[in-house]
């Protein structure tokens, strides 16, 4: 909504105005991939943002349940 607001404000010179629409629309994008990867951060699978082990979790889990 805020990006397609900004297309229709007028604003003197054009390239202040391309400036900011960019500016404010890298910035919205960006917190939007931001959120949907903080989403599932530890998503398996080759689309994953963060590859991550459980393996030493599990060896933890097993000594713990050994004691």
């Amino acid at each position: 909504m805020a990006i397609i607001t900004l297309l229709f404000v007028k604003m003197d010179p054009n390239y202040v105005g391309v400036v900011l629409f960019g500016t404010v629309t890298f910035l919205l994008i960006a917190l939007i991939l931001l959120i949907k990867g903080m989403d599932n951060p530890f998503e398996v699978g080759k689309n994953s943002s963060a590859n991550v082990d459980f393996g030493i979790l599990q060896k933890l889990e097993d000594y713990m349940n050994n004691k």
